[in-house]
């Protein structure tokens, strides 16, 4: 699939006949997070979020952490969708047994990066570890986003990620540089 027909909202049927769902709007309440999933693609009634990259193969963490994000926002969405489904096995189940919990909704196990630069696909597994990785970035995301003023612009090796990142929009280094050297400050 082409990088830009990812970003545009859609299904269709492939040839192996498994639904692909593209750019879809993923939230989660818990979390709390949103955003856009490239591609989400159902086989065997199982969803896997696929995130397709510009770049070259790499094992990139932040690459596999936006991946498994999307993930959690997705399960919790199908956790919804079980609660409210009104499944007639379920309700017969708590009937005889009351003290059985309820199943759980199937966890996602794991997602697909596509980095286009290499034309490869790489599947990641949402371990415990990682979703525990994501769980701490999403917290510290939102604790950065709640500071008065935002942290200042990545500087030395690390600004030479500046040119690719998503956020360079929202982030403008070179402007908030430009600025601060006016106000004199580092």
């Amino acid at each position: 699939m082409d990088h830009q027909r990812v970003h545009e909202a859609g299904t269709h049927t492939t040839a192996a006949g498994e639904l692909e769902t593209t750019r879809l709007y993923l939230y989660s309440e818990a979390l709390p997070l949103a955003g856009f999933a490239d591609v989400i693609e159902e086989r065997a009634g199982v969803f896997l979020p696929v995130e397709y990259k510009h770049g070259h193969l790499g094992e990139w963490l932040n690459d596999h952490i936006q991946l498994c994000a999307q993930a959690l926002c997705l399960e919790e969405r199908i956790a919804g969708q079980h609660e409210t489904s009104g499944n007639p096995r379920r309700a017969t189940i708590e009937a005889h047994y009351p003290s059985t919990q309820p199943p759980s909704p199937p966890r996602i196990p794991y997602g697909y990066i596509f980095y286009v630069g290499s034309r490869r696909r790489v599947k990641v597994h949402f371990t415990e570890q990682l979703r525990a990785r994501t769980r701490e970035t999403i917290a510290q995301a939102l604790k950065v986003a709640a500071l008065e003023s935002p942290p200042p612009p990545l500087s030395g090796k690390m600004a030479a990620r500046c040119p690719n990142c998503s956020l360079l929009p929202l982030c403008l280094p070179e402007e908030v540089r430009l600025l601060r050297s006016k106000k004199g400050k580092p």
